[in-house]
């Protein structure tokens, strides 16, 4: 049975014989056989977790908040049920119980109805959370492997993780989340970001990942550290997309319409720039599709300013066509390729539409420049 399973069957408020009670205030020191009951709780740590041991019992009821001070196991206790730490009758709207994981090791360990922090990390470490506030998980140099949430916690972290985050129907206000690690987000909510409140969730340092967001109400912050990667999202939230470079790209399943994407650039000598960059997301088989584009380049003179298209040959982004835009350009079906009109990717690549896995098109100078580059581009995944 795993930790979830022996959380959704256990009472709010359990009789005593059910669990290994703590008070840090009112409890008692030692193991011996009242120890640890509802009338007698244990006061200390070590000793709750001596009890728990001996007893074979992973079930801690506490009634005063705690302070981790060693590594938990995952066959520590003997059990076929992994530990379960549980405020006594707290609620995370009621109760003012604190679990401090202080950096230790809980592999497969459960939270329920507590306040969780973490404000040490291990880079070794896997958190579960059943009904709970969960403050800071982690810091920025010991994050935590993973961390899952459920069933209506509070979750406002920040969350310092390197591995994943799976969260399921729980209220989200205010968590910031590297978006560089796998991320899957099922029927939870944030209010909306509003004057004086609590700010949506914040994704930050997305380069490359895909996350997949599916939330009932609120707000989701893609903000300026994350430059590429891939958002998806269902129901009716708001996406407040501030990333930079690149981009990070938004594929919204409420709206299977094309994206439209303004191009305002500059072409320059020193290194291709691109202004289309549909990225390679691991794991994810969908396909990319451009169904327009248009292009106008400012007058490069005596120059050429080079618009390359690359895609996804046998697993290699590969250059597959070269245009060149000039001052007087060449005609093309009749049509000339000179800088003056708006070219069409039929004028520069002979195609009425780009498909595949990977796509990018970069334009870059021969001599001179900077050169102005301006037009738009339309796209959707299938």
């Amino acid at each position: 049975m795993s930790w979830k399973d022996n959380v959704d069957h256990l009472p709010v408020n359990p009789a005593a014989q059910d669990a290994i009670w703590y008070d840090g205030l009112h409890g008692a020191a030692g193991s011996g056989p009242t120890v640890g009951s509802s009338s007698t709780p244990v006061n200390n740590w070590n000793d709750l977790i001596a009890i728990m041991i001996a007893r074979h019992n992973p079930h801690a009821m506490l009634r005063t908040s705690i302070t981790a001070g060693s590594d938990l196991t995952d066959n520590l206790f003997k059990s076929d049920c992994n530990p379960i730490f549980e405020c006594d009758g707290c609620t995370p709207e009621n109760g003012d119980v604190w679990f401090h994981i202080n950096g230790k090791l809980m592999p497969g360990i459960g939270f329920k109805n507590l306040k969780v922090d973490d404000t040490v990390g291990n880079a070794a470490s896997v958190v579960y959370f059943d009904h709970c506030t969960v403050g800071q998980i982690g810091t920025l140099a010991n994050p935590l492997v993973q961390a899952r949430v459920e069933n209506h916690c509070q979750a406002y972290g920040p969350f310092y993780l390197s591995n994943s985050f799976f969260a399921r129907n729980c209220d989200l206000n205010a968590l910031e989340i590297d978006g560089n690690i796998g991320i899957n987000i099922k029927g939870c909510f944030t209010d909306s970001s509003l004057p004086g409140g609590p700010s949506p969730l914040v994704i930050k340092g997305l380069t490359s990942a895909a996350i997949r967001i599916q939330m009932v109400r609120g707000g989701v912050t893609l903000d300026a550290t994350c430059t590429g990667g891939l958002l998806e999202i269902w129901g009716p939230i708001m996406v407040n997309n501030n990333s930079t470079g690149a981009g990070t790209k938004i594929y919204d399943h409420r709206d299977k319409r094309n994206i439209e994407v303004p191009i305002n650039i500059n072409a320059i000598v020193a290194s291709p720039t691109n202004f289309l960059n549909l990225p390679l997301i691991s794991g994810y088989a969908f396909q990319y599709m451009v169904d327009d584009l248009v292009l106008k380049c400012a007058d490069p003179g005596a120059n050429i300013v080079s618009v390359v298209l690359s895609k996804l040959v046998n697993g290699v982004l590969t250059p597959i066509h070269t245009f060149a835009i000039t001052t007087a350009g060449a005609l093309v079906r009749g049509v000339s390729s000179g800088f003056a009109n708006y070219l069409s990717l039929d004028d520069m690549f002979t195609r009425q539409q780009l498909a595949g896995d990977q796509i990018t098109i970069t334009v870059q100078a021969t001599a001179g420049g900077p050169y102005a580059v301006t037009g738009s581009y339309t796209y959707r995944c299938s």
